[in-house]
């Protein structure tokens, strides 16, 4: 494929590429993938890594090659790539929700991520796989930190963390410290200025809350909540768990040719 080639042509190459994958060629196309989402063309990079996906969904036998090959680009500096990448793997879970590390690995890249598309997408996650143990034990300490940072995030991230609190004070009731945070949550979201977040809260508070809960709200859930966010919130195994010690399998080798290998052909 030629840069010089008007963008167009350059995208239609991509679909008859992941079009024309097997099982015997998608080694190799997925490396020509690789060297595609280096470009300097932002829509062709995400263009290219749609195309990753479908090649995911058409070959479900190397779902998890591309799986690994997502994760790598997440740890690349471009922020339209990992806006891309985490968007895709998403996409990908939804299909091949049995990747309890890659989605808890994928929940350590929340604090580093700065694109709104990706963040959002990483909340998503994390709200959505509380059914599984290590995700659910990462959920309140997370749902906590961003809590706090909740007004300098865009609408698309804050009605995801509206929804994650929602999700964990239903997962898990018994923890005080996670029904404070919907509380808290749901308060900052009445006051946002956009409608369609503060309807969200609106309703999610008539659903959980009883009323008595509602009318006391704006009097306690700011004070309560304060120990809350200073200390911590979940399990000990959670508060801990959120901060990444083990370094991601494929950071070394981020958006290179090893990122879509087979296992054990990867160094």
């Amino acid at each position: 494929m030629q840069e010089s080639e008007p963008a167009f042509v350059r995208r239609m190459k991509v679909d008859v590429l992941a079009a024309l994958v097997t099982p015997e060629n998608a080694s190799t196309i997925l490396r020509e993938f690789t060297r595609y989402v280096k470009d300097d063309n932002k829509s062709f990079v995400a263009h290219a890594i749609q195309a990753i996906v479908r090649v995911a969904n058409a070959l479900p036998s190397i779902a998890d090659r591309c799986l690994r090959g997502l994760m790598a680009l997440v740890a690349t500096s471009s922020d339209v790539v990992v806006a891309e990448a985490v968007i895709a793997i998403r996409q990908l879970l939804q299909q091949h929700p049995h990747h309890d590390s890659l989605i808890v690995r994928l929940v350590y890249r929340l604090q580093s991520t700065t694109s709104p598309a990706a963040r959002s997408a990483i909340v998503w996650v994390l709200g959505e796989f509380q059914g599984k143990p290590r995700v659910a034990a990462m959920a309140p300490d997370a749902l906590r930190q961003l809590a706090k940072g909740f007004a300098g995030e865009a609408t698309e991230v804050k009605m995801q963390i509206v929804n994650l609190a929602a999700k964990t004070a239903l997962t898990q009731p018994d923890v005080k410290a996670v029904q404070l945070l919907l509380k808290y949550v749901l308060e900052l979201a009445r006051y946002d200025s956009d409608y369609d977040l503060r309807d969200r809260a609106r309703l999610l508070r008539h659903l959980m809350l009883g009323s008595s809960e509602i009318e006391a709200l704006a009097a306690d859930a700011a004070e309560e909540v304060g120990a809350v966010i200073a200390v911590g919130a979940g399990t000990a195994a959670g508060v801990a768990g959120f901060v990444d010690t083990t370094p991601l399998a494929d950071s070394s080798s981020a958006a290179s040719d090893a990122g879509f290998a087979p296992s054990g052909a990867a160094s």
